[in-house]
């Protein structure tokens, strides 16, 4: 969950102020918004006074920006959250896109697709950037961010990747069967071809929907971030109303808004579902005091209730606070709803956005989930009923496996 939050006026690029008039400030700024803010302290058995001490002691040794805000996302990483974080600066380098995509399945990175001519293509297994193993890059990631997660780790792995941080100019070594090509790849400046981003940009869709066998439908909703997405599948479920089994697939989902993941399952359960509480920290208080918890319900629409069977698609990238929520509410209704993929990534817990004076966005972890008894839901991932992995080859060529499961179970007695 994202909630946009002000903590000052921001200021323009062109009015940037001498890095060692500002570092100070700040570095206690962010401090102190976290201090204020976030709710996982106990829990991370972090001693944030004792941070602030370590950091402050070389912060004069910081000359650039560029160099600032690592100091301080490395200062942010003792928490080991990966909700909390600075999203944006009003010094950030020009933003660049790689040409070439590429996805993790089951610890394997490959390329998922290729934009202009290039003897690297589609289905190619990653085996080095920049000379480098791709192993050795992502032990690199788990050893610098420490993340329960490894899920998340990949996901920064690749958008690093996406977003040109690799390098202007970088050589991919990809191999497919006994084949193995080395190539040299330009990122893509987005200044010089914003044509090109938003060609990207309008073909993603966050939403799509079809029918198999006149009888089984099918939803993939790759972000809770749109308000309107409950109204949109709302309006496709009715248009399908002939159909006995649905497939609703959040493998890879991004994440988003709480209440829109609440919207979207209250379309699918069958009664309403409590699926505990929702705490956040006391204004003014320490590191232990929090408001009074909120009951965290979900309201059914009865829109679904004619439908035999639900199947949801879930995998190791479906692992942020919004799906969590949604697969929570869904699995409540063991009788007619199954999960089948892999086990989930595990972020259960909310975030929200703060702007800085400086124009700086930084988003911290400021609510935690309760269940019904009252205890601090684990980050440990939801385990689908049934485990199917997914095969590069097969899905190059277009073969989804754990669709097909999905489907196979629909057609079951």
């Amino acid at each position: 969950m994202i909630v946009a939050c002000e903590a000052g006026k921001s200021m323009q690029k062109k009015d940037l102020l001498p890095i060692e008039d500002v570092r100070e400030k700040i570095l206690y700024s962010i401090w102190k918004l976290v201090d204020q803010k976030y709710v996982l302290f106990k829990e991370r058995g972090i001693n944030w006074d004792e941070v602030l001490k370590r950091y402050k002691e070389n912060i004069k040794d910081i000359s650039t920006y560029k160099e600032l805000y690592e100091y301080i996302n490395t200062m942010l990483l003792e928490l080991h959250d990966p909700h909390t974080r600075v999203v944006y600066t009003p010094y950030n380098e020009e933003l660049c896109i790689m040409p070439l995509f590429i996805k993790c399945t089951n610890g394997i990175y490959y390329i998922n697709e290729v934009i202009g001519k290039y003897k690297l293509c589609k289905g190619m297994r990653l085996i080095k950037i920049n000379n480098i193993s791709i192993q050795e890059i992502q032990n690199r990631y788990i050893k610098y961010y420490k993340f329960q997660s490894k899920s998340y780790i990949c996901s920064l792995l690749i958008d690093d990747f996406h977003k040109g941080k690799f390098g202007d100019v970088i050589r991919i070594t990809a191999k497919h069967g006994n084949t193995e090509v080395s190539e040299q790849v330009n990122t893509i400046k987005l200044g010089d071809n914003l044509e090109v981003f938003n060609k990207i940009r309008n073909n993603i869709s966050l939403f799509n929907c079809k029918v198999y066998d006149d009888s089984i439908g099918y939803l993939k909703i790759i972000s809770f971030f749109d308000k309107s997405m409950a109204d949109i599948i709302e309006k496709e479920v009715k248009y399908m109303k002939n159909i006995r089994c649905l497939i609703i697939d959040i493998r890879e989902n991004s994440g988003g808004l709480i209440n829109c993941a609440k919207d979207i399952a209250s379309l699918f359960v069958s009664a309403q579902v409590n699926l505990g509480y929702r705490v956040s920290r006391k204004n003014g208080g320490n590191h232990l005091e929090f408001e009074i918890p909120s009951e965290l319900h979900i309201e059914s629409k009865n829109l679904c209730n004619h439908i035999e069977k639900i199947i949801v698609l879930c995998d190791e990238f479906t692992m942020s606070s919004a799906e969590f929520i949604f697969l929570e509410a869904l699995l409540k209704d063991k009788k007619r709803i199954y999960t089948i993929g892999k086990q989930t990534g595990g972020l259960a817990h909310g975030a929200s956005l703060f702007t800085l004076f400086d124009g700086t966005k930084i988003q911290i972890t400021t609510f935690k989930y309760l269940n019904t008894n009252m205890e601090v839901v684990q980050e440990t991932g939801i385990v689908p009923d049934v485990e199917v992995e997914n095969d590069i080859e097969e899905m190059v060529l277009g073969e989804d496996q754990q669709l097909k499961y999905a489907i196979k179970l629909c057609n079951s007695k």
